[in-house]
């Protein structure tokens, strides 16, 4: 495993977890703030950072182009799929 991905991982980790800590001791404007850096952090950062990584491993795998274009979409395809299930698998949970 590549050394960026354990960075990534562990930054990763550590804005998931302040996402959901926010200080019960701050103001109300002072966690609204919390949250936004931390919710930005995660997506715009950190979770941007290991998709690009993750997705520019498919260039090792194949030369041909075309190849390249199909294992992205059947990457994007799974994973939307997934996302799908997840959603519905906690939708149907709840009640």
């Amino acid at each position: 495993m590549p050394l960026h991905y354990i960075f990534f991982f562990l930054e990763y980790t550590v804005t998931l977890v302040a996402n959901f800590a926010i200080p019960a001791s701050l103001g109300r404007t002072a966690q609204y703030a919390w949250f936004f850096i931390a919710y930005t952090m995660l997506n715009a950062v950190f979770f941007t950072a290991n998709n690009i990584a993750y997705a520019s491993l498919v260039t090792f795998c194949t030369r041909n182009s075309k190849e390249r274009v199909e294992m992205g979409s059947f990457r994007f395809i799974f994973a939307f799929s997934m996302n799908i299930l997840m959603r519905q698998s906690r939708l149907s949970s709840l009640d």
